[in-house]
Order: C-alpha cells, then structure tokens, then sequence
C-alpha cells in the first residue's frame, strides 16, 4: 500500500488513500446581519483573501473584506455551501470541520 497523498485534479489512483483539505474555524468569517459567511483562503495570505465562487465552478480569490454574491456561502456542521446565482445556478461544496487538532 502507498502512503496517503493529495490528490490534485485529474490525478489517477482511485484505490489510494487522499487526504483532503478542507476549511476550518479558523478561517471562517460571519457576516453580520446575516446567516452566510466569508472563507479566508490561503490559511496565512498576506494580505489575506477570501474565496469568490465563480458561476463556471471554479475558485478564485479576492480581496479580503469583499461579501458579495460569489463570496457568501452557508457553514453547516461538515461543509460549505456555495450557490453564486442562487436557485438560477448551480451550489458548490467545500468540506468544513468545526476542530482542528494539534491547535
């Protein structure tokens, strides 16, 4: 058996253990007056920046304080719920852990 990798897009090896990255407290940024929220992404960015979930499925990032429609996500117990065009398009997940160990 391999040791568990990170599996990046379009990597073969199905029967190998992954690790996955996921979003954690930490990183986690609420908006006030509502029930969505911001992601900073990378962990340590400077300056820091959040996730923008773009309508095609993909990730970028933009500046740090941007709370727009492609920004705002749902935080449930074990992920994150984006759905840039709302009900006109598709909702995106981002795994979420509410601990995080060695911390």
């Amino acid at each position: 058996m391999r040791p568990a990798a990170l599996r990046e897009p379009g990597d073969d090896g199905a029967d190998e253990l992954c690790l996955v990255r996921c979003i954690g407290p930490h990183q986690i940024n609420r908006i006030e007056g509502s029930d969505d929220v911001t992601v900073t992404y990378p962990v340590g960015a400077d300056p820091p920046t959040v996730l923008s979930a773009q309508p095609n499925g993909t990730f970028v990032t933009v500046p740090f304080g941007a709370e727009g429609p492609y920004e705002r996500a749902r935080l449930r117990p074990d992920r994150l719920v984006f759905a840039p065009l709302g009900s006109d398009g598709h909702a995106y997940l981002l795994p979420y852990t509410d601990q995080i160990p060695n911390d």
